[in-house]
């Protein structure tokens, strides 16, 4: 698998390896976030309607890219 340049200068000078690598030795890292946003998200809908469900659809969106890519 070949990476990019950019994303390989960014890993090397932050965590020293690839994030799916941490990712698949410590999967809660990404599960655990996740259930506290849709726990946040499910309390925020209730009180704030428009923007919140926006928001709530983006940030879902966002977290399933980077799970499907991450356990790909």
């Amino acid at each position: 698998m070949k990476e990019s340049k950019l994303y390989e200068w960014l890993w090397k000078h932050t965590t020293g390896e690839p994030w799916t690598y941490i990712m698949r030795r410590h999967p809660l890292y990404l599960v655990l976030p996740a259930v506290a946003m849709m726990i946040t998200m499910a309390w925020a809908r209730r009180r704030y309607k428009g923007w919140v469900i926006g928001l709530a659809v983006s940030v879902a969106a966002f977290l399933g890219f980077v799970a499907g890519h991450v356990f790909w």
